[in-house]
């Protein structure tokens, strides 16, 4: 669905995937589940704000689950957005539009005050 809107995506079969993928080759912006094989997405996210290489990547839940624990675990967790299934292409692409933005200008920002 992103890579048909002009991302570049990656996939991760599992929690651990999605670790070593990260530190390889640290993305812009983590859309993670929750129900994943082995780590969840909550122990997921936690681990990638424990290191520094992957702290500042926000990432977006999506998932199944909508309780209200569930949402609040999310963003104990780091998550910076919390989308519940099934969802719609629209509100998908609002959001990652909307943290990509604010990763940019963040990013931008510490670019500037390193100088």
């Amino acid at each position: 669905m992103l890579a048909a809107q002009g991302y570049s995506v990656r996939a991760a079969a599992n929690g651990q995937r999605a670790l070593e993928s990260a530190r390889a080759l640290p993305p812009d912006l983590i859309m993670l589940d929750i129900r994943m094989p082995g780590l969840d997405g909550f122990e997921v996210c936690q681990e990638l704000k424990s290191h520094d290489q992957t702290r500042e990547i926000p990432v977006i839940f999506i998932s199944a689950l909508d309780d209200i624990q569930d949402k609040v675990h999310g963003f104990k967790a780091g998550g910076v957005d919390y989308i519940t299934k099934p969802f719609q292409l629209e509100e998908v692409l609002a959001r990652t539009e909307t943290h990509l933005a604010m990763r940019n200008r963040s990013v931008g920002s510490k670019r500037l005050t390193a100088r």
